[in-house]
């Protein structure tokens, strides 16, 4: 940012700090204005080092440009900057592109508010194309933002821009962006940047910390100075952003204030506040005290309980402490980090290191460690291993997967309680005077003589310098190269060591809090699940899986990889489902309630109380009213875990070490009119009853998986022993081979011709069709069905995710004609299913097909039924249907194709996603149909087919959403042009509600959408040409929200104003439904009050669905402040900039 001749000029960095803090951007306006000093800035030697590497980075890319020839090197203008040096430097940039070269280095743009340089402008097929050399190994944020700025200059000198952008990695790797994407996100924070400057400009005055105009990012070193400066609230420790800004809005701006307070603020609940408040007044406490006063703590209300969780001492305790490098890869983008360092420490201070400077060196160390645990536990049965916070046993676990090794020992272990999260402790049992619970801002409390000293390595910035820079070093400077090891191995040493003093101090507070004497030895041995690891098929196909990194397999080696990584799928996403239950109960629940499908209680009643209901159960039940609020995103289930405090009721299950218990749930039941209240049915033996009431719902156990494990077993079993990878439908697929066709894939026909022609010409492969919304997915899939079983006699499996998926096609294939007593499904959720009934369990469904085996038939099902083997024998079917493709994982569907010769992928990843439990070294557990398209929006035509018309939307709102989701090539069919809404402009509208602090309701946007509702009803709609005109009714609405909350909120609204027949609910609710008018309200006012993270809420797949309800007219009801932000991944950015330039006329 700088001024020439009165006018200020700033740059694409000017911009990208903008986004991350507007305070600090206007202090700087401030101190080149002359209006204030600038502070002091300490050295950030980790950024410069980086700065540097980056230098070095962009030299070597303009070298290998060089040396390809057809570059135009321009030169940087010297400082100090005038108008006319500025000038001719553009003039001379865009001289260069008139000349055609293939390369533009350091082109340099002025616009008379903008300058800047960039890296690279390359010559391309469709334009010039921006590219930006970084030395991360991963695209930021940020960076995007740059290259929006550069292309919209080359926009502005009426230059042909590329469809894409790129970054130039420090990895070699290069990546593309798409510049619609782009662009809306770098033209509204340029406004946002040019309003600030403008209006702050003209205002005289300095910033003023704490106006609530501007954001303020509270991590820069502004913002620190400004906060320490006024005792701000942001520096109490575990204050959240948002509450923060609730407390100001009544008035409580410091420190002082709060710890002043003495009512509770209407925007926090009396259980936040007293948290807060004692903190506060512990934190003013030492402040007051000026510099150089104690750290101090207290204990909390809950320090007996949590402290007497603590184990006793044992001599073979350990304590663990990581070092890392976030920025290390080999290559692949998906394994990137390294743990280098790994420090153990006994009860007498000795100390192990164990080092790592590969992948291959990280995989020993994590064996090493392993074998190190196992011989001391041996020794010591009650040893345990403490750390601080959960990275370490987040590491293991991750690690334990990736290399898919010593899974079940470490299963042991995690089981057995043998790792200890002291930061759980501290946090449940103690409160500290400092800013922070991190375990430096602790160490003045116990450490003693023993602080840190201010040489060497202090802080985890610095090791990942010091780190760098031992990697430069090694092999020219191999001395220099081991001090800085040695450095680096002193400061883990003294991490190691400040654990182990903060245990022994923790158990001084236990004596404090008059429980050392329940503190006693621990010494659990819970077994886990046995893993494949030392599997002769597992090792098998990983010896034919190539190299480690996934980029230089071969689609046969990733295929060997994926089955040998699928073979331990569902025991895997059983084994971390279980290992996040377990954490949960050992944890305060405000660090878990946002968690997914999790329930906070907020009030409960007994409302029926313990009796023994009539029939042949003896064990009692009763009923308990839950008030509350569901996680972001969460669906209601059939069954959940009921969590409840300790000291838990007999007959509830609490691990030896955790804060909290758990029993499953007999029913719940749910509230249509208030998704805020849920009915609880418990059930316990007659002696167990109890009178405590839960606090929580978490999510409930996994199904049993050994049919599905067992079948994909099979398949492994077969191409581990084969010379190369087999033939097969679900090989196929997982090789990513196109379908196996004399010809390929049949071009001519109508979509069920094509299909029926490739199914009838292949033996043993796929075919797959995606159908985004209203293109008739279902519909085609019907007829081909039905054609096949008529004219052709096949026996066809359908399966789905759910019984609902399933059931839902066979509903259409009886209603395309097909015999009902030809189709035939058990467990029918369906109240009247139209299909045959096979009631009872696997006989009924292996006689249905058995006695159909020359005329044909189609079973429905989930993956449970196509994996037994007892029901349908191994390719006992001619096709196997897989409904909702897009959102059904790999790995079942392996399971499930086993019973059958071909498989038809039905489906859209592009609408709701899939979701897993868990983390695996492969990606089996991407959505099949996802899998195949590996990475396009839209499936490529060499591997299946695309439905491009919808029958469902005009074309001015399938245009909008062709955009957001499908590449421009979804288009609409004659037929949505033929329907009419009189005076109703077709597609999407957009309407912008001003509103502040909501998060998950709005009675704002409700009544927006009861305005929209009421300016509509009764306006003349024509379904069709032969249609006669009627007025819209409440039925020929359909309204969209992303909460639960905000779901009651218009429900409520819409019930006042008479309109009890509009359809409201969230997105899940009402995937394949469709209305003349959909209206989706977002609910909350700015990205700081979205609850779960922006991701959720602008998610692509979720916009698609909810827009895509419409025939007629979509309507988006938002806060204009909701895009006002800069999100934190580059993922976050797309989807803003899908999002921002959806609403855009």
């Amino acid at each position: 940012m700088f001024l020439i001749d009165g006018q200020l000029h700033w740059s694409a960095s000017d911009l990208t700090a903008a986004a991350a803090c507007e305070f600090g951007v206007l202090r700087t306006l401030d101190h080149t204005l002359g209006r204030a000093e600038c502070i002091e800035q300490s050295e950030d030697p980790l950024m410069e080092h980086i700065a540097r590497l980056g230098e070095r980075h962009e030299s070597a890319l303009l070298e290998q440009r060089r040396s390809a020839g057809g570059l135009v090197e321009l030169p940087h203008v010297a400082a100090p900057y005038t108008a006319r040096a500025l000038g001719a430097a553009a003039d001379a940039t865009l001289a260069a592109f008139r000349a055609a070269p293939t390369v533009v280095h350091q082109a340099a743009f002025h616009d008379g508010e903008f300058f800047g340089y960039a890296d690279f402008v390359e010559r391309a097929e469709d334009g010039w194309l921006v590219c930006d050399a970084k030395l991360a190994r991963q695209a930021k944020p940020r960076a995007l933002l740059q290259l929006g700025a550069y292309a919209d200059q080359l926009r502005r000198l009426d230059l042909p821009v590329s469809s894409t952008v790129s970054l130039l990695l420090g990895n070699g790797e290069r990546v593309d962006f798409p510049v619609a994407d782009v662009l809306p996100v770098f033209e509204e924070r340029r406004e946002r940047l040019r309003t600030l400057l403008g209006e702050h400009r003209a205002g005289g005055e300095s910033v003023v910390w704490g106006d609530p105009r501007y954001v303020a990012c509270g991590r820069c070193q502004e913002c620190i100075h400004a906060a320490e400066e006024t005792s701000d609230l942001i520096l109490v420790a575990g204050l959240r952003m948002e509450q923060r800004r609730r407390l100001r809005t009544e008035g409580l701006t410091s420190i002082a204030d709060l710890a002043r307070a003495t009512t509770k603020p209407a925007a926090l609940s009396q259980r936040t506040f007293d948290k807060l408040h004692a903190q506060a007044a512990l934190q003013w406490k030492q402040l007051s005290g000026g510099e150089g006063a104690p750290v101090e703590s207290v204990l909390t209300d809950d320090a007996a309980e949590t402290l007497a969780l603590l184990p006793a001492p044992s001599t073979g305790d350990l304590f663990f402490d990581f070092e890392g490098d976030p920025l290390y890869d080999e290559g692949d983008l998906s394994r990137t980090g390294l743990e280098y360092l790994w420090g153990l420490m006994d009860d007498q201070e000795a100390y192990v290191p164990l080092w790592a400077h590969s992948s291959a060196e990280e995989k020993q160390a994590f064996l090493e460690f392993m074998d190190l645990v196992a011989k001391r536990r041996a020794e010591h049965p009650d040893m345990h291993i403490y750390h601080y916070a959960p990275y370490e046993t987040s590491a293991l676990k991750r690690l334990a997967m990736r290399y898919q090794t010593r899974e079940k020992e470490l299963d042991d272990l995690l089981r057995s309680e043998v790792f200890v999260d002291l930061y759980a402790t501290v946090r449940g049992s103690v409160r500290v005077s400092a800013p922070s619970y991190s375990i430096k801002k602790l160490e003045p409390l116990y450490m003693g003589d023993e602080l840190r000293s201010a040489d060497g390595v202090q802080a985890g910035d610095a090791s990942i310098l010091a780190y760098h820079e031992f990697r430069d070093l090694r092999a020219t400077q191999p001395l220099r190269a081991e001090a800085v090891l040695d450095d680096l191995q002193d400061y883990n040493t003294y991490d190691c060591l400040s654990t182990l003093r903060l245990r022994d101090w923790l158990l001084a507070r236990a004596v404090d809090a008059g429980v050392r004497d329940q503190i006693v030895s621990r010494a659990l041995d819970v077994e886990g699940e046995e893993t494949s690891d030392d599997d002769p098929v597992f090792l098998a196909l990983m010896a034919k899986s190539g190299p480690v990194s996934r980029a230089a397999r071969t689609p046969e080696q990733q295929a060997h990889a994926m089955l040998a990584t699928a073979i331990d799928y569902h025991r895997r996403e059983r084994k971390q489902f279980w290992w996040g239950h377990f954490e949960r109960l050992q944890h305060p629940v405000d660090d878990w309630s946002h968690t997914r499908d999790v329930f906070v209680v907020e009030s409960a009643e007994v409302v029926g109380d313990w009796a023994v209901p009539e029939g042949r159960s003896s064990r009692p039940r009763r009923t308990v009213r839950l008030i509350g609020d569901w996680a972001a995103g969460s669906k209601q289930a059939k069954e959940a875990h009921v969590i409840y405090a300790a000291p838990t009721p007999v007959g509830v299950n609490r691990p030896e070490g955790a804060r909290y218990g758990f029993a499953r749930t007999e029913t719940l039941a749910y509230v249509d009119t208030d998704p805020r209240v849920v009915l609880l049915t418990e059930s316990c033996k007659p002696d167990e009853t109890y009178a405590e009431l839960p606090l929580a719902l978490t999510p409930g156990p996994p199904p049993g998986t050994q049919a599905l494990e067992a079948a994909i077993k099979s398949v492994a079993t077969d191409a581990a022993g084969a010379g190369s990878l087999p033939r097969g439908a679900a090989l196929d697929l997982l090789a990513r081979r196109t379908p196996r066709l004399a010809g390929g894939l049949p071009q001519e026909g109508s979509v069920v011709e094509r299909v029926v022609e490739a199914l009838l010409g292949m033996q043993d492969s796929y075919v797959a069709i995606q159908g985004p919304p209203g293109t008739g997915k279902t519909w085609n899939g019907s007829r081909v069905i039905k054609e096949l079983v008529e004219r052709h006699h096949w026996r066809i499996g359908v399966v789905g995710q759910s019984h609902a998926v399933a059931e839902n096609m066979l509903a259409n294939v009886v209603a395309a004609g097909l015999d009902p007593a030809l189709v035939g499904k058990n467990s029918n959720d369906a109240e009247s299913p139209t299909w045959t009934d096979l009631k009872g369990g696997a006989p009924p469904r292996a006689k249905f097909l058995a006695d159909h085996a020359e005329s044909g038939c189609v079973l429905g099902g989930t993956a449970w039924t196509f994996a037994n083997a007892n029901l349908v024998e191994r390719e006992g079917l001619d096709l196997l249907v897989v409904d909702e493709a897009g959102q059904f994982s790999l790995a079942p569907t392996l399971a499930s194709a086993i019973s059958a010769k071909r498989l038809l992928l039905l489906g859209d990843p592009q609408q709701l996603p899939q979701v897993s439990q868990g983390t695996h070294a492969e990606p089996v557990d991407e959505s099949a149909l996802g899998w195949l398209m590996d990475g396009h929006d839209t499936i490529p035509s060499t591997h299946g087919y695309f439905l491009e018309e919808s029958w469902r939307m005009h074309p001015a709102l399938c245009a909008k959403v062709s955009e957001l989701s499908y590449d421009g090539r979804l288009a609409s069919a004659a037929a949505p042009s033929q329907r009419h809404l009189d005076d109703v402009q077709p597609g999407l509208s957009v309407v912008t509600v001003a509103h502040t602090g909501n998060r998950t309701e709005s009675p704002e946007e409700a009544l927006a959408v009861v305005e929209q509702v009421e300016a509509l009803l009764g306006t003349a709609w024509t379904s069709a040409p032969d249609a006669a005109p009627r007025p819209l009714a409440g039925g020929d609405f359909l309204v969209v929200a992303p909460y639960n909350a905000q779901v009651v909120t218009i429900r409520k609204a819409l019930d006042k104003a008479g309109l009890a027949t509009v359809r409201v609910g969230t997105v899940d609710k009402f995937q394949g439904q469709e209305a003349p008018v959909a209206i989706l309200s977002m609910t909350a006012s700015s990205h700081g009050d979205v609850p779960r993270g922006m991701g959720f809420l602008l998610s692509r797949n979720r916009l698609n669905v909810a827009l895509s309800r419409a025939q007629w007219r979509a309507i988006l009801v938002r806060s204009e402040a909701l895009t006002s932000f800069m999100p934190t991944s580059v993922r976050g950015v797309l989807e803003l900039g899908g999002f921002i330039g959806l609403c855009q006329d």
